[in-house]
């Protein structure tokens, strides 16, 4: 499955956006404006952002201060304070050990310099760490915010987390090309103001170099003056380049986030505290696997019934067998039989004492003339008194 290159969609929307650039410096312009200027960068941006996350493909907004929507400046504010939650109290937090061994190092009971330099160096990299979680949770409740327009929704840390986690190798892209793209603009401004400021120096070290030893007040100015005033001007310019990349970083991180936030079918939100899409698919493929695991478990416990009731079955089935082999066994050395309930020939028991009877390789039958009683013969005697008494 290709990945969605999320940072090359925002920067073809951006650069595509009729007179995107005036509006880049308009609103690094208004950043000199503290708080009032990050509500209006915060606003629009996000504002855009939540037009690509419904699926709206459009340029940026032609003003900055339209508020077509009338949400401009609530929807800023939300943000700017969701960015305050998320930036400033963890690293308040990890700064107070930092602070606390170095108040205890001035104070002469400080800890040595290696343990001091370990953890201070642990401490940073905790930092960073935090930033980069802070990175990407601000820029996942922003969205959330700006949906809703609500600031509640941006703190739902579980719903957050859940978004993150369905999709964090996206997530994680887009916040390592923040990072990357990040160092290199700071990277590029620092070596241009490093140069700036050093032929700046150099032009005015003929002039310092000629101050007298006890140079009077209008002297000092007339030398210095110049130079101050263009290392002033130059100061200006690199902090406006500054807020230049700045506005052109966070509009491509807003755009960005837009794009993946459309993953999750914004369409289909209901309320804030209702299970996104996703989630109610996974609930219900949860519970399907869940009956199929139970209508399974349904079919197995029936084929053990079955199963056994087979054996139960094959086993009867044998004794009977059994029983009628022995029946007919005793059948056949004269012993009498009787039928058993089920109808199988049941052996009955000869009586105490009885001698068996004789094998004669045939069964014997019972015939009419063996049930007669034989009566004794006459003999002579009794015939000839018969014949006298006639």
């Amino acid at each position: 499955m290709e990945q969605t290159k999320y940072f090359s969609l925002a920067w073809n929307d951006i650069k595509n956006s009729p007179g995107w650039k005036g509006k880049i410096a308009l609103l690094a312009l208004l950043q000199i404006i503290p708080i009032f200027g990050q509500i209006v960068l915060f606003g629009y941006i996000y504002g855009w952002a939540r037009d690509i996350a419904w699926g709206v493909h459009s340029p940026m907004p032609a003003k900055i201060f339209g508020n077509e929507d009338g949400k401009l400046y609530s929807r800023g504010f939300f943000i700017l304070v969701i960015l305050f939650v998320f930036s400033f109290v963890p690293n308040f937090l990890l700064n107070i050990p930092g602070a606390a061994m170095s108040v205890n190092t001035l104070s002469g009971d400080g800890y040595p310099g290696t343990t001091f330099a370990f953890t201070s160096t642990m401490l940073s990299l905790v930092q960073m760490l935090v930033s980069l979680v802070v990175l990407i949770a601000f820029s996942i409740s922003a969205m959330r915010t700006a949906i809703y327009d609500r600031i509640s929704a941006g703190f739902q840390l579980n719903k957050v987390w859940a978004m993150f986690k369905y999709d964090s190798n996206g997530a994680l892209r887009i916040f390592g090309m923040t990072i990357l793209v990040g160092f290199i603009g700071s990277l590029i401004i620092g070596i241009v103001s490093a140069i700036l400021f050093s032929f700046a120096g150099l032009a005015f070290v003929p002039a310092i170099m000629s101050i007298s030893v006890d140079p009077t007040p209008a002297e000092v100015f007339a030398i210095a003056g110049p130079g101050i005033m263009l290392f002033g001007l130059l100061a200006v310019v690199i902090g406006f380049i500054v807020a230049l990349f700045a506005s052109f970083l966070h509009t491509l991180v807003a755009r960005a986030s837009g794009y993946w936030t459309q993953q999750f079918q914004v369409a289909q939100w209901r309320g804030q505290d209702d299970p996104m899409p996703f989630e109610a698919e996974a609930a219900a493929r949860a519970a399907q696997q869940a009956q199929y695991a139970a209508q399974a478990e349904y079919a197995q416990a029936q084929a053990q019934y079955a199963q056994a009731q087979g054996q139960q079955i094959n086993y009867a089935h044998q004794q009977a067998q059994a029983e009628y082999a022995r029946a007919q066994q005793q059948s056949a050395q004269g012993m009498p039989v009787q039928q058993s309930a089920q109808g199988m020939p049941v052996q009955q028991s000869a009586p105490q004492g009885a001698e068996p009877a004789p094998q004669t390789g045939e069964p014997t039958q019972t015939t009419l003339s063996d049930q007669l009683v034989q009566q004794p013969a006459p003999n002579a005697d009794s015939a000839n008194i018969s014949g006298q008494s006639d």
